[in-house]
């Protein structure tokens, strides 16, 4: 059973966006950024951007990730079965099509879960709306929300697994405040124009 239905509710309230908004049956467990990327074993996803893969013991990534989320955000989605996961970072982007995709590739009787983390304190939530409404659509339910906020987050999504767990960059946990966001959204915005090819 998922957060689908209480987050959609919530997702109406007029204050929904303006703080940290976490719905979740255990904290996040942390992971060093050594780990992650041990024997090669992680794909790193941008903003705009999506990887798909399914877990294996002898080939391909074991952990898909991404770090510095801040005013973009990350949808997840898996398939429990088949140990087939999708990340999809979304700024300006719509992720609605990749992710009927993957749903649509995945094999007959999938048991899929979501997963959505990240934006700040004040964005538009009607992103967070679009994304409620497919995976309502579906039956799929919504294990982990942590949504806005003003802290900038650092994940990896275990493929073997199906979870997330903060990276810790530095391969140490992180001191109070350290991970707050001292970017503007004008910044964010600057930045990802200069990346873009």
């Amino acid at each position: 059973m998922g957060f689908e239905g209480i987050v959609a509710k919530e997702a109406l309230q007029k204050e929904f966006g303006s703080a940290r908004y976490v719905r979740q049956y255990r904290e996040r467990w942390h992971i060093s950024v050594s780990k992650v990327d041990e024997f090669g074993s992680s794909a790193y996803v941008n903003t705009d951007g999506s990887i798909e893969a399914r877990y294996s013991e002898s080939k391909g990534p074991a952990y898909l990730a991404a770090k510095g989320v801040s005013y973009d955000w990350i949808v997840t989605l898996y398939d429990i079965n088949s140990r087939t996961g999708g990340i999809w970072r979304p700024y300006k982007a719509d992720c609605i099509k990749g992710m009927e995709k993957f749903v649509r590739g995945l094999p007959k009787g999938a048991d899929v879960e979501a997963r959505m983390i990240g934006l700040q304190n004040g964005q538009d939530a009607a992103v967070v709306k679009g994304v409620l409404s497919f995976i309502g659509k579906r039956g799929i339910p919504l294990m982990e929300v942590d949504l806005f906020g003003d802290e900038i987050r650092h994940i990896a999504f275990d493929l073997k697994r199906g979870v997330t767990f903060d990276m810790l960059l530095e391969n140490r946990i992180y001191r109070p405040g350290e991970l707050k966001n001292g970017g503007t959204a004008d910044q964010f915005e600057a930045q990802f124009k200069a990346q873009k090819p």
